[in-house]
């Protein structure tokens, strides 16, 4: 994933396929998200449906 830039102070979080990050590669049906400030943090993975249905009830209370 790429690096958030050092003058963000926002709360924000990382989005990849899992074959975009070696640590995961070995499961590349894999949405991969991370908290940017903390890049060797613990990474939530998610099923590609179960990720979209999460994006689209974030959507739709924001």
């Amino acid at each position: 994933m790429p690096e958030a830039p050092t003058h963000s102070n926002c709360d924000c979080v990382e989005i990849a396929e899992a074959p975009a990050i070696a640590a995961i590669a070995e499961a590349p049906a894999t949405a991969a998200v991370r908290d940017s400030r903390i890049p060797a943090g613990p990474i939530l993975r998610a099923e590609p449906a179960a990720f979209s249905t999460f994006l689209r009830w974030t959507t739709a209370a924001g």
